[in-house]
């Protein structure tokens, strides 16, 4: 199954479009969406506007690919759960968001194995096409690497 996720907080029009647009000509492709308050509603796409962390976590234990915007809690947890991920930044130039933090996100993200990053809807388009072919990440662990808690040790003196 595809899971299409813009997160909470802001419509993501361009990336559900987008989404739906590929799904109306793969109608065999399973995709879900989890379209927050989009004012584009999917013709193609099984939707809920929002979904509860139970709802959540069901879809994720069911999900083969996740398509999302550049949220970092959505990319940790494609991470944690070895899902491979394509994520589409919002741009500020569409209204999408308040700034262009989501291009940092997406650069930060872009060589790590298993996400995959589309600049816009072409992209996507491309990469969905390419589904068979996108590579598992190896995952992340639960919780901090040890170095990196021994210098937060140091460095607040326990």
């Amino acid at each position: 199954m595809i899971f299409l996720t813009v997160g909470t907080q802001l419509p993501f029009d361009r990336l559900v479009s987008t989404v739906d647009d590929w799904s109306s000509i793969n109608p065999t492709a399973n995709v879900f969406g989890q379209i927050g308050p989009s004012s584009y509603l999917p013709h193609s796409v099984d939707f809920k506007k929002f979904l509860v962390p139970s709802e959540f976590n069901s879809i994720i234990k069911k999900t083969d690919l996740i398509v999302s915007h550049a949220g970092v809690g959505t990319v940790l947890t494609a991470l944690q759960n070895k899902i491979p991920i394509i994520i589409m930044p919002r741009k500020y130039e569409f209204k999408e968001h308040r700034n262009n933090h989501q291009m940092a996100t997406v650069k930060r993200f872009a060589n790590i194995a298993g996400v995959y990053v589309a600049d816009d809807e072409k992209e996507l388009t491309q990469l969905l096409h390419q589904i068979g072919v996108l590579k598992t990440p190896s995952g992340i662990n639960d919780y901090a690497d040890d170095n990196m808690i021994e210098s937060l040790r140091t460095a607040i003196h326990l």
